[in-house]
């Protein structure tokens, strides 16, 4: 029988597994949650857990399982042979088989640490494909509600133990997994955002003349349609489209100062199909028809559209 503690926020599980779960290729070994107080003794209730579990922070440990070690109170210290990190909350360790590491929490902080052990050839594939990556097994995906959910689920299931617990419990894994590696992402994104952004401006003022192309844009910038939405709205407030027309607005406001073009050619020489949409257009977001536009407002008008 699998070995539980409960009491207040503590519970963990040691969990068998038959042949049967392991031909499901993906089977779960153990899953916890430990709250330690600032000043407590880790690991916390070592003699209740088995040896090889147990961290040791003189020797380190090895395991031979995979496991999700997720922070989220607290901080602490993890060292492999990555290097030696310093861990705060929201952080996630990935273990793999085979690698010696240590981690505890900060004597001064404490943490709380949720925590599931799986094994089988899905989680290997995932090794061995690169989708995990012992060298970049830290994740920081902060507090998040619906990650702590899973591994409350998880824990439930364990101490529960309804029909299929092994299977309910390791379906949960990739749910984990896809939370992290979008996480992961996000981050990559956000890093890249301003670099990307300037380089959809130089595109758009590039094709100013011609019609909006989403698939030349994106096409050219390596992203899908819905990052670029994304990242437009997140740092402008409007969509690639919209902002494509404030900068036809703005490089009409200067044709018609120059006094060269009609509106009608002014209209066609942005491509826009209609004159009429343009003049609307124009007023909508001038408040001045395009044929009485002479200029004395575009300082402030093309200032107010920069700050946009």
């Amino acid at each position: 029988m699998p070995y539980s503690l409960e009491s207040n926020k503590n519970s963990f599980r040691y969990l068998p597994y038959s042949d049967e779960d392991v031909f499901w290729q993906l089977y779960v070994t153990t899953v916890g949650r430990i709250h330690v107080r600032p000043g407590e003794k880790y690991p916390y209730q070592s003699d209740k857990h088995p040896e090889q579990y147990v961290v040791n922070w003189f020797s380190g440990r090895v395991l031979n399982e995979f496991q999700f070690v997720y922070i989220t109170e607290g901080s602490g210290r993890f060292r492999s042979f990555q290097g030696d990190f310093s861990i705060s909350t929201g952080t996630m360790l990935l273990l793999v088989p085979g690698e010696r590491h240590w981690y505890s929490p900060d004597p001064d902080t404490g943490w709380t640490e949720h925590w599931i052990g799986f094994n089988g050839e899905c989680a290997q594939n995932w090794l061995d494909r690169k989708y995990m990556e012992r060298e970049n097994s830290i994740y920081r995906p902060g507090i998040s509600s619906s990650l702590i959910a899973l591994f409350d689920k998880a824990l439930e299931y364990a101490c529960k133990e309804p029909v299929c617990m092994q299977q309910l419990i390791a379906s949960l894994v990739p749910q984990i997994f896809a939370r992290l590696q979008a996480s992961r992402k996000n981050v990559v994104l956000k890093d890249n955002a301003t670099n990307l952004l300037e380089q959809a401006r130089e595109i758009l003022e590039e094709n100013i003349y011609t019609k909006f192309d989403v698939e030349a844009i994106t096409s050219a910038l390596g992203v899908s349609y819905h990052t670029l939405r994304e990242y437009f709205n997140e740092h402008t407030g409007l969509s690639p489209y919209q902002y494509f027309l404030h900068m036809k607005i703005n490089k009409a406001k200067e044709l018609l100062v120059m006094g060269e073009l009609s509106v009608k050619e002014v209209s066609f020489k942005l491509a826009f199909d209609n004159p009429y949409y343009f003049s609307r257009l124009f007023k909508k977001k001038t408040g001045v028809s395009p044929s009485k536009w002479n200029g004395v407002h575009i300082n402030s008008d093309l200032d107010l559209w920069s700050e946009e």
